[in-house]
């Protein structure tokens, strides 16, 4: 092949392209010869230069689409002109290139920028590199590499960041949005400008450069209000700062714009929103969102200890908690929802089975359901009426909400629909804009109309008595036309209101009648609560309309002065201690009759209750304080700064309590104010010691107990009052002193208990997991037997269970984890559900047959084709020219031979034996015998010998799934990992359900069948798999579900450090982050050959899971072809240079990169005595020697050059090397 290409070394490029948002061609001013270093000046082409030259332009777009800037004749012409077969395709591009080359891409003497490259039958058009012809998108991605690998290297990427950004002004050729051969390139740098935007929001909040985050999400929702992915970050930065209502109108604005693009916000935007509604925070954590209430971030009367930040909380304690009633909403179920599905619930039992029932019973008990009831609209408010199953009095109960109308001033004009608007006009610009979309209109029907009329003419011909039948394809033809007119009237009507109507200024509109059609609300705000008789529409709708029209009774709702607000605070505050919680959760058939009757009760004596003296007096004492999350409440301080005085005690949460109850009518009532009715201390750190120390001291105490109550920190160590809230401060103060005193003798004791907790539960574990391996073997995950003893006890159970199922989760998190520590945590999870097990606390329930599944992905015909070649190829080699040359104990060729036995029935002696054989009589043997192991394997339920399958000469790569290793490419049988092996086994995607159920916990967990086979008795593994069934993993604590995202908030090293896990013994990279470890193996870094040397980077040895999504092995790259991006290029150094130096000019060159530069193997190129030392190396680590080797361009071209003006040298420094090697 030769080239026209010409090399001109320029200072500047000749032309600049831009593509980003408004296509422009700019030509770089020669400066005047007297000045010297001046910076380079561009000037635009004018548009009418190139605008009118479609093909020409066409050209030019689709090469700069193209990797490296190049394409050959036929794709240009498949691109270009997709119907050429009409035309001369390849006279209009030569036209095409030639007006390309000598108008739009002149450049007086500074040589050609569109070059023609002959060869190998095919003529190639290839744009100049970017030091001639600078190109925006080019430079963007350059950038864009540039900042990945700074930050890789350790140095701040921000400012290339910024620069990227910067360029980043639009979409790429958005003139031609709807081109096919723009597509993929449009896609890439949508997508790098999406990772700069949002590394660039990061990277500013990491810094608490809140503003600027803000200002970069604002400006490219302008720019693009249909984005949700922007909005999402931006909802919740706002809301993170406080600016709850400002989200909520930008939310309904960005709503409204895809209304009007025929579209809704996606279901997780509505998510998000739904929850900010409610009063939530949502913090975008890696790729999920976890919540965190907002309303009442720490309940009343709770702090931290003195000078702890809400952050530097226990991560395995809640982080917030509500008031009593907030909490205990979420767990609601009511009776009279039970009595509705009364009949249907007790069928449905008898049928179940025991544990069955009382799993239905469970989530029975804690469900919950939401419901928008009814929506209304009066004046400028809306209400909205909702339904939740899981309120105070369940189905006796509806919730109001509003949100009033936004100030239409400040509303924007593309928000009001374009009907509306034209009727909110007013003269003299009223019939004069009718009048102009009228004739906009009749213009735009025309067309359609005269077609219609045209495709309807021949049926309707003049003199005849009756028309013609028009034929179906005539009417789908009309029927399509005028769906077609009408679209296009909708888009002139769009166009119309952004051309015309948006832009007028609101004098000339009616603001009576805009308000009237405005839909733009406000934030939803809650306005109430109606409960049994006022649950009802004839009771909520005057409520509504009169909120809605009397200003003065709007004014006492909101100030919480109306009877009804102050009857249902009181209602509220003491419903479950006269209803009792315990009915509550236990679900009796009474509560709903006992809250109904002290409702009544209340309604009766509310006012009376309100003016008692008492009343009054104690709702003063208690409010003189008002709880704030980072302030202890004043009484109760003393007795916490005690506690935490004590070794391995953190207080978490805290309360003072009430300071009384008023007595009325034989009923203690608790008056209306921020603390609760029992004075509390819960802990984030409680060390077994301490633990021990203060149960031997609480019955000398009677005023303090440490009975759990149900709030969100149950899972938690909690003392609280009997009753007396003053009597357990002041016990409090006194239990901690007496337990301090007696510090000394907690190691004796610690030691004798073997308890272990904290830091010390980890060295300890640690000690006793090397004994016992020492002794007995490999402790199961990780934990001492004592450990795991101690952590399924009866009283602790609940709480391991708990973190059970964090791990659960984290064991999932492929994102977060590398394989080995993912597998890891499951041989812990198997170990404490097989402790669990053997201590009666976990029951098996349920046997999932995952045997259909069993050899569903094995190819057949491939296998047995791999295995027939590799079994003749390896009978050929032991006989060569008839004479038998086995290798000294090779196991392949003995294989060979006694397979060779079986197919003819005598072993070969000869090559003709060989010869004779029939590769079709191979195959078809192979496949039998292949086919006699799975239907065995399937009966038995045993998995298929790897013997009986490396008999027939299948390796595992060949009928299974393998992950392909540098380091183990192609394991044999007895080389297989777990999540391999499962693959030969009928059983290997089986599982056993394993279920906790009390009456404040519901877990189920799952185990592989082989795991569970292990520990369960056989007759019980019997009666499993009799009674096949369906199960899903679970876990429900107090009703609330525990997802994922509350699982990751919790970090997984806090969690196994809590359960005494020695981390280093099941977790063979000791929990590392995935995500920072990955970019750091060079052969998977993207922007990096995949194939380099060991010493320069090891490999983890990654497996598959039981049920890998795919695995494809890498293909084989094309000889000659560039590493990084698979171009074809001559072998030839200067061209190859050149080629990088277009590129990938920013990229520096790893082993096997520069090797391929210079035409050597990777040996010569790092071991020869003309070896070129790195130019820097990348972070070195444990698990990465001293870190991979980089050469620049720069200095491969240097290197390059020297050889080429010394071949002479080389050659003889190459002869001395050779003279060397032979001594």
């Amino acid at each position: 092949m030769h080239s026209t290409v010409e090399h001109d070394h320029l200072e500047h490029p000749v032309m600049r392209i831009i593509t980003l948002g408004e296509f422009a061609l700019e030509r770089l001013v020669p400066p005047p010869s007297r000045v010297q270093d001046a910076p380079p000046r561009y000037t635009p082409v004018e548009r009418h230069e190139w605008s009118n030259r479609g093909p020409a332009m066409a050209l030019l777009k689709v090469l700069l689409c193209r990797a490296n800037r190049q394409a050959s004749r036929n794709e240009l012409i498949e691109a270009i002109w997709p119907d050429h077969e009409t035309i001369n395709a390849t006279h209009a591009l030569d036209s095409a290139a030639s007006i390309l080359r000598r108008h739009i891409l002149r450049t007086g003497t500074a040589g050609k920028l569109l070059h023609t490259l002959h060869g190998s039958g095919d003529t190639i058009f290839k744009l100049s590199g970017q030091h001639l012809l600078w190109v925006d998108a080019d430079a963007f991605l350059a950038l864009v590499s540039k900042a990945m690998r700074a930050e890789y290297q350790g140095q701040n990427p921000v400012p290339l960041l910024e620069e990227a950004y910067a360029l980043a002004r639009g979409e790429f050729l958005e003139d031609d949005l709807c081109c096919e051969w723009a597509q993929r390139r449009r896609h890439t740098i949508t997508g790098a400008r999406h990772r700069v935007l949002f590394k660039l929001v990061n990277l500013y909040l990491k810094d608490k450069q809140v503003g600027l985050a803000e200002e970069l999400l604002f400006a490219w929702l302008e720019k693009d209000p249909t984005n949700e992915d922007v909005l999402c970050h931006l909802l919740i930065l706002l809301v993170e700062q406080g600016r709850r209502q400002e989200a909520l109108q930008l939310y309904q604005y960005s709503k409204e714009i895809l209304q009007e693009e025929q579209g809704e916000p996606a279901i997780y935007t509505r998510e998000l929103v739904r929850r900010i509604q409610q009063g939530h925070i949502l913090r975008e954590q890696g790729d999920s969102y976890t919540t965190e209430d907002t309303q009442n971030p720490v309940p009343a009367g709770r702090s931290t200890q003195p000078g702890q930040r809400p952050e530097d909380e226990d991560e395995s304690g809640v982080k917030r908690i509500q008031h009593v009633r907030e909490d205990l909403v979420k767990f609601r179920e009511i009776q009279k929802r039970s009595a509705c599905y009364a009949s249907l619930r007790k069928a449905h039992a008898i049928a179940m089975r025991s544990h069955q029932r009382q799993r239905e019973h469970f989530e029975r008990r804690y469900s919950s359901m939401h419901m928008i009831m009814d929506k209304m609209y009066c004046g400028n408010y809306k209400f909205v009426v909702e339904f939740d199953s899981g309120s105070e009095t369940g189905s006796n109960q509806l919730t109001v909400w509003a949100a009033e109308k936004t100030d239409i001033a400040a509303v924007p004009l593309k928000q009001i629909g374009t009907t509306h608007l034209l009727e909110a006009l007013i003269e003299p610009e009223r019939s004069r804009l009718h009048a102009q979309l009228e004739e906009e209109r009749r213009a735009c029907r025309q067309p359609f109309e005269l077609e219609i009329a045209t495709l309807q003419h021949a049926f309707k011909a003049a003199g005849e008595k009756q028309e013609q039948k028009i034929p179906g394809k005539i009417k789908r033809d009309v029927r399509k036309l005028r769906q077609q007119m009408n679209i296009a009237l909708q888009r002139l009507e769009a166009e119309f209101a952004r051309r015309e109507l948006w832009s007028l200024d609101r004098q000339w509109y009616d603001r009576d009648t805009l308000l009237t059609h405005s839909h733009v609300y406000n934030t939803a705000f809650f306005l109430r609560n109606c409960y049994f008789e006022e649950a009802n529409d004839p009771y909520i709708y005057p409520f509504c309309q009169t909120f809605a029209q009397d200003e003065a009774y709007r004014q006492q709702v909101f100030a919480g002065e109306t009877p009804w607000a102050r009857r249902n605070a009181l209602f509220v505050r003491n419903l479950f201690a006269v209803a009792g919680e315990d009915a509550l959760f236990l679900n009796k058939r009474d509560y709903d009759r006992k809250a109904h009757d002290f409702f009544r009760w209340i309604d009766t004596h509310f006012e009376e209750i309100l003016t008692l003296p008492e009343y009054q007096y104690i709702q003063e004492i208690d409010s003189a304080f008002q709880p704030c999350w980072n302030e202890l409440d004043p009484l109760i301080r003393p007795a916490v700064e005690a506690l935490n005085r004590l070794p391995g005690v953190t207080t978490q949460f805290s309360c003072q309590g009430v300071s009384g109850k008023v007595h009325f009518q034989g009923r203690d009532l608790l008056v209306v104010s921020p603390h609760e009715e029992y004075a509390y201390v819960s802990f984030s750190k409680l060390e077994q010691p301490a633990h021990d120390a203060i149960i031997r001291l609480l019955p000398t105490f009677p005023g303090i107990t440490n009975a759990s109550i149900p709030y969100p920190f149950a899972l938690s160590s909690v003392l609280r009052a009997t009753g007396d809230n003053l009597r357990f401060r002041e016990e409090l103060v006194e239990l901690a002193e007496r337990a301090l005193a007696s510090v000394g003798t907690w190691s004796t004791q610690q030691g004798e208990s073997g308890l272990t907790s904290g830091t010390r539960e980890t060295q300890n574990a640690t000690n006793e997991t090397k004994a016992r391996e020492s002794e007995e073997g490999p402790v199961p995950g990780g934990i001492s037997l004592s450990r795991l003893a101690w952590l399924c006890q009866p009283e602790r159970i609940e709480r391991t269970l708990h973190l059970l199922f964090y791990i659960n989760h984290w064991a999932k998190a492929r994102e977060q984890l590398l394989y080995a520590d993912r597998q890891g945590l499951y041989r812990v999870k198997a170990a404490l559900i097989q402790q669990a097990f053997t201590a009666g606390l976990l029951s098996p329930v349920a046997y999932i047959d995952g045997s259909a599944d069993f050899a569903r992905d094995y190819a057949f015909d491939f296998t047995t084709d791999m295995a027939a070649e590799v079994f003749l190829s390896r009978l050929a080699m032991l006989f060569e020219d008839n004479t038998y040359r086995p290798a000294d104990g090779d196991e392949l060729d003995a294989t060979a031979l006694s397979l060779f036995a079986r197919i003819v029935g005598r072993e070969a002696t000869t090559r003709v034996d060989i010869e004779t054989l029939d590769e079709e009589r191979v195959k078809r043997f192979l496949h039998e015998q292949l086919a006699t192991l799975v239907e065995q394997a399937r009966s038995t339920r045993q998995p298929i010998p790897g013997s009986e399958l490396a008999a027939l000469c299948i390796e595992p790569i060949d009928l299974i799934n393998i992950y392909w290793s540098r380091s183990h490419p192609a394991p044999r049988w007895n080389e297989l990992d777990e999540g391999e092996a499962v693959q030969i086994d009928p059983e290997g995607l089986s599982l056993i359900s394993f279920e906790y159920a009390s009456a404040t916990a519901h877990y189920i967990f799952h185990l592989p069948f082989r795991v569970a086979e292990r520990f369960l008795p056989e007759q019980h593994m019997h009666t499993l798999k009799n009674l096949p069934e369906n199960s899903r993993e679970c876990g429900v604590f107090f009703g609330r579900t525990i997802t994922e995202e509350e699982s990751q908030q919790h970090p997984i090293e806090d969690i196994l450090r809590e359960l005494g896990v020695d981390v280093a013994a099941v977790c063979a990279y000791k929990l590392t982050d995935k995500k920072a470890y990955v970019p750091q193996l060079a052969s998977r870094y993207p922007y990096w050959d995949n194939d380099e040397e060991e010493e320069d980077e090891e490999e983890e040895d990654w497996v598959i899971p039981s049920q890998p999504e795919s695995h494809k092995h890498k293909g084989v790259r094309t000889p000659g072809a560039c590493p990084l991006c698979g171009s074809t290029v001559e072998p030839d150094a200067t061209q190859r240079s050149e080629h990088w130096r277009q590129s990938h000019h920013d990229q520096d060159l790893t082993v096997s990169q520069g090797a391929w530069l210079l035409g050597k193997s990777k040996a010569d190129f790092t071991f020869s005595a003309s070896a070129i030392q790195p130019d820097y190396r990348g972070p070195a680590s444990e698990l990465h020697g001293n870190g991979t080797r980089f050469w620049r361009l720069a200095t491969l071209e240097t290197t390059l050059k020297q050889s080429q003006e010394c071949p002479r040298e080389g050659m003889a420094l190459a002869s001395r090397e050779s003279s060397k090697q032979e001594c």
